[in-house]
């Protein structure tokens, strides 16, 4: 019985120090930069705290088309979202539009959708 209640106790400190670990971590700036024969694009994940375990995410596209060998005009999306930080799976989870974010700390990222976002600043 004892030997439960320590074994308990530990669990529950190990699950607090990977919460506090994994708020740290998400707040910031993650970026993704592609090129090919067909253009470029920027895109751009911003995320801050909202309280407990939220986030505000902002996400920023800036693409360029290219067309006979010419890069065409920069064209811009913008979207933004709240996210929940489920510790367990090390993710952040959308509800409204489905967005799953699986944090990445060993490695200084995040994947959404198979698309690999590198952070830049805490």
């Amino acid at each position: 019985m004892r030997y439960s209640i320590m074994l308990l106790l530990a669990g529950l400190l190990g699950l607090g120090c990977r919460e506090n670990r994994m708020k740290a971590f998400v707040p910031g700036t993650y970026v993704k930069v592609t090129e090919s024969e067909f253009g470029k694009a920027w895109d751009t994940l911003r995320m801050a705290p909202l309280g407990g375990k939220l986030y505000r995410v902002e996400r920023s596209i800036g693409y360029q088309s290219m067309l006979d060998g010419q890069l065409l005009e920069k064209k811009f999306r913008r979207s933004r979202w709240q996210s929940e930080l489920e510790v367990e799976r090390g993710e952040l989870h959308d509800k409204a539009f489905g967005h799953v974010l699986r944090l990445l700390p060993d490695s200084n990222g995040l994947e959404m959708g198979g698309m690999h976002f590198y952070k830049i600043n805490p």
